[in-house]
């Protein structure tokens, strides 16, 4: 995985979940600690009030997934589809989201204090802040 910010790498982990269709899934209330999710398709999941501690997520599809008070503590999500999903209340402070999808993301639901994000996601935060980004 890539470096996060400030040069520190992604989190170790210590188990991984490869290639796998947990679409649908009810994984509410569930804690998952250093697990690495790759080319895990979660389109639909209910995982209301799951806990993503220290994991790192690559190619991932969370489409339409309800993950209202999910909390992402210190999780790496690089190249994650969260288009469409529910993240009220979501926790995502201090993670990496650098390449994923965040249209879903709403601002002013979602705790997105110390996240990384690029440069494009950054007009899609502003304008769901109501901010008219132009070029000059």
């Amino acid at each position: 995985m890539a470096d996060r910010r400030h040069g520190h790498p992604a989190h170790e982990t210590s188990t991984e979940i490869r290639h796998e269709n947990r679409d649908r899934k009810d994984l509410s209330g569930t804690i998952f600690t250093h697990v690495a999710f790759l080319d895990v398709d979660m389109t639909e999941a209910h995982s209301v009030g799951a806990v993503f501690d220290s994991c790192t997520f690559g190619i991932m599809r969370m489409r339409e997934a309800d993950l209202t008070g999910a909390r992402f503590e210190g999780a790496t999500l690089r190249r994650v589809d969260l288009s469409g999903a529910w993240l009220h209340h979501a926790q995502m402070s201090d993670c990496d989201l650098r390449g994923s999808d965040i249209s879903a993301v709403d601002p002013m639901n979602v705790e997105l204090n110390g996240a990384l994000i690029d440069v494009d996601q950054a007009v899609v935060v502003a304008t769901a802040l109501g901010i008219d980004v132009r070029p000059e």
